[in-house]
């Protein structure tokens, strides 16, 4: 088993997170491992399921729930929050509605991703209670740091009853919530640029809050192997970007070797994403991209080496947006609806181009489901549907990209 200095390489790990032990050897993964994390990568089984009346399922949908961030994370897929301050945003009620007639639609799953940071909404235990009701397992993107921070938790939620880290932690676990841990890098620096410590927040000790979120999380067992079920708990490196594109391989491995899912990918076609892609293309975008391309190859040749991923889902399934990880196929089970009643095709592109409907609450929601492009996708017979965000934007000028890495992790296999 390689050290933890190994496995971090260029990366530099940092003390409070460096105990954390493995679950696995990674000379193999057993068998019942199942690389995903539970409510965002849709199982296979469920993709294409239909409801009694031939109808397919709206199994999976992307939510808005309030706009407060005390970050300031250059690349936010939400552009900033002041928009939402001056227009119209669904109600609880409104909220509540949506979410019920989606679970007439079969809906199993809920990602709560903005648009703001969600547990600086104290409505968010609310939402969580009525969908752990409802049997909707929630899965919440989150920065952290109000998690790992026994100060915040109880500023947002002591009049809950809720004063610590530790026990809103608990809450969460016995609602049954997967945490989406954004996790861009183990060195300091990189991560503070990349939340946007010393640009208009002044919250120096993010890092220290992240990474005892972490650690409360696995300490309550959100990384808990179970046979043949996925975690419930993710580090999300997203994006990538040039300044942290050579630490993605080395928390993957450190990662999954935890049971901690790892989902990277890179800059997003919406909000703030659209001029980090403008400034990342002003430098030598060729070579960027052959560096990502070979990150890609280098985690996949890992991932099958170790059986994370078994040799005849990637022959079956391909290249996946996030790499190593599970097939991008949200488009295919259900849509993104924005704070403000938009629906858009799926969180990763705000362009004209993916808008869906200009108002959820007037419309009935299987009436927008069925006439959606992504129910168009939920009839078609794959898994796999790469990335239609960025596939105009980020890979506009490299259509091969997924092939050239299949086909050289391909012929690594095959020697």
């Amino acid at each position: 088993m390689e050290s933890i200095k190994e496995l971090i390489s260029e990366c530099q790990m940092l003390s409070s997170i460096n105990d954390i032990p493995v679950n696995f050897d990674q000379e193999g993964f057993p068998a019942e491992y199942v690389n995903n994390v539970i409510g965002w990568g849709i199982p296979e089984d469920e993709l294409h399921e239909k409801l009694p009346d031939g109808t397919y399922r709206m199994v999976t949908m992307d939510i808005d729930f309030g706009v407060k961030c005390s970050l300031s994370c250059p690349h936010c897929f939400q552009n900033n929050q002041l928009p939402y301050k001056s227009k119209k945003q669904l109600s609880w009620e409104e909220t509540i509605k949506i979410i019920d007639q989606g679970k007439e639609l079969g809906l199993k799953y809920v990602k709560i991703i903005g648009a703001g940071e969600p547990f600086e909404n104290t409505k968010i235990l609310d939402l969580l209670i009525e969908l752990d009701k409802r049997n909707i397992h929630s899965a919440i993107f989150t920065k952290g740091h109000v998690i790992g921070s026994d100060e915040l938790v109880k500023k947002y939620y002591g009049d809950r009853g809720i004063f610590t880290s530790e026990e809103l932690v608990e809450v969460l676990f016995k609602l049954k919530t997967s945490i989406l841990l954004g996790f861009n890098s183990f060195d300091e620096k990189i991560q503070n640029t990349s939340v946007g410590v010393g640009q208009k927040h002044q919250l120096s000790n993010y890092v220290e809050l992240r990474n005892r979120a972490l650690l409360l999380l696995i300490k309550k067992g959100y990384n808990d192997f179970k046979p043949n079920t996925p975690t419930r708990l993710s580090l999300v490196v997203a994006p990538f970007k040039p300044e942290n594109i050579d630490c993605v391989f080395d928390i993957y491995k450190w990662g999954n070797l935890r049971n901690i899912y790892v989902a990277a990918c890179p800059t997003t076609s919406s909000g703030k994403g659209h001029n980090e892609l403008i400034r990342e293309e002003r430098n030598d975008f060729n070579m960027y991209i052959e560096k990502v391309k070979n990150t890609y190859i280098d985690i996949y040749k890992w991932a099958l080496s170790t059986n994370a991923i078994k040799k005849e889902d990637f022959i079956k399934h391909g290249v996946s947006l996030y790499p190593g990880g599970h097939p991008c196929n949200q488009v295919a089970g259900g849509f993104y609806i924005k704070l403000d009643g938009t629906a858009y095709i799926c969180p990763g592109n705000d362009t004209e181009k993916f808008f869906i409907s200009n108002d959820v609450l007037n419309t009935p929601l299987k009436d927008i489901w069925i006439n959606s492009p992504n129910y168009e996708l939920a009839g078609q017979n794959k898994s796999n549907f790469g990335c239609l965000a960025r596939n105009d934007s980020f890979f506009a000028d490299y259509p091969n990209f997924y092939n050239d890495v299949f086909n050289k992790v391909m012929t690594h296999v095959k020697k």
